[in-house]
């Protein structure tokens, strides 16, 4: 089943629903882990990079340098040259050769605490200099974009406003 966003009433927040009951995973069981705000906001911010980023000339990929595991699983990746820390998000450019990276981090709610970069990320975000943001929101995203001089197909409003089926 394709995921199918929803938002809110100020049309800006984007969440996903499967169909799927809430705490079950693809094979109905209950599910393993559970979804962060920055899950989500990872989800948004992929769905509006496939509708900003030119079809064809940007590839996007997640980083599994976060995903929670156990201590065999962390051995192997570390062992297959894995490092925590990586941003969250790569933007490859197909025609210019190059990548930039999205560290990102949920913003403050009623029930959690800002996201903050750990010292590790702190140290790689360095190295990458301005070829890296960290973004709290999908219009962060957008202005990282444009800071980029990538220029997206929509903004963030209208590829809210496009999902949804309006015209």
């Amino acid at each position: 089943m394709v995921a199918k966003p929803i938002f809110d009433s100020a049309g800006n927040r984007v969440r996903f629903n499967t169909g799927k009951p809430a705490g079950a995973s693809k094979w109905g069981k209950a599910a393993s882990t559970r979804q962060t705000p920055e899950d989500d906001l990872q989800k948004a911010v992929v769905q509006y990079l496939t509708w900003a980023l030119p079809p064809g000339q940007y590839r996007v990929r997640a980083g599994k340098e976060g995903a929670k595991r156990t201590g065999k699983e962390r051995a192997d990746f570390k062992a297959l040259g894995g490092a925590s820390g990586w941003p969250d998000l790569m933007i490859f450019s197909r025609r210019a050769r190059s990548c930039r990276w999205i560290e990102l981090k949920a913003p403050k709610t009623a029930t959690s605490r800002e996201g903050r970069t750990s010292d590790t990320q702190d140290d790689i975000l360095a190295d990458l200099g301005d070829h890296a943001r960290v973004c709290k929101s999908v219009e962060d995203v957008e202005a990282a974009l444009i800071f980029w001089g990538i220029t997206p197909r929509c903004s963030v409003h209208e590829a809210n406003r496009y999902s949804r089926g309006a015209t």
